[in-house]
């Protein structure tokens, strides 16, 4: 591991270092949300969304921009909301690294990180909705949220293989968890542009959450939580921004280092 120069910006999407469907992981500072969520998966991150589009302005992208599943409502936001506010959030980078994901294509020339990202595009929240509603939906939705996550807390105390146990089957994607909604994104974009039968093997790389097993169901697919995405040994770790200072990481072990190393110097 190294640190590298400058800030997240800079550093990350400036220096050209981010991919397409980057999976990006959060820690949400001064959130009770975050807080809850995090004593009942026993995991640093909180949250989780994908990388939609990278900057290239030679082909007329001038910003980095991310899905983001919050308060029960999808978004394309700019990157900067994260990367430009280091006393709000710490950001971790994951990524998928098999050669088919990231350099070939299926049916019809689509790349495979596009078809994963255009599935999570199609979730994006109605613009007509009033405020209001959505406030109100989104409400709901982390007190469901933070009931399960403490609920599990409390009945399985030793984070056994347990599952946690999907909401009712009539909500919507976007009434899950932002990492199921990861999850389902991958999933379906994988299966949707397969060429071949031999191809089903790789659907087996894109199931991250390690709690589940072949076969499953999408209902099963949207359980997943940001800490089954930071568990998984599917996505490699390749940067961490802790309190502004990014780190070029390669390990699960780098990064607890990383966390816990600044933890103490601020505890100090």
């Amino acid at each position: 591991m190294h640190k590298l120069e400058g800030t997240a910006m800079a550093a990350l999407v400036e220096g050209g270092k981010l991919k397409r469907a980057d999976v990006l992981l959060a820690h949400s500072k001064r959130s009770c949300w975050g807080w809850l969520i995090r004593l009942g998966t026993r995991c640093y991150w909180n949250h989780a969304f994908l990388l939609y589009m990278v900057k290239d302005p030679s082909h007329g992208y001038d910003e980095t921009l991310i899905i983001d599943l919050r308060m029960g409502n999808v978004y394309i936001n700019n990157i900067t909301h994260y990367f430009d506010y280091p006393n709000r959030y710490d950001v971790a980078v994951k990524r998928l690294d098999k050669e088919w994901f990231q350099n070939e294509s299926g049916l019809g020339g689509m790349s495979y990180c596009q078809a994963v990202c255009d599935i999570a595009r199609r979730e994006i929240t109605d613009k007509f909705s009033t405020r209001l509603v959505r406030v109100g939906r989104g409400i709901f939705r982390q007190a469901k949220l933070a009931y399960r996550y403490v609920r599990r807390r409390v009945r399985y105390p030793s984070l056994r293989k347990k599952r946690l146990s999907p909401i009712t089957k009539r909500l919507k994607i976007s009434a899950y968890g932002c990492g199921g909604f990861v999850q389902w994104s991958y999933r379906q974009g994988v299966s949707r542009i397969l060429s071949e039968p031999q191809d089903e093997n790789r659907l087996a790389d894109v199931i991250f959450n390690p709690r589940l097993i072949e076969p499953v169901t999408q209902h099963e697919l949207l359980s997943t939580t940001p800490a089954d995405l930071a568990r998984s040994d599917k996505l490699s770790w390749t940067y961490i921004i802790k309190n502004g200072v990014v780190w070029e990481v390669s390990s699960e072990e780098e990064v607890s280092l990383i966390l816990k190393s600044v933890t103490c110097s601020n505890s100090q």
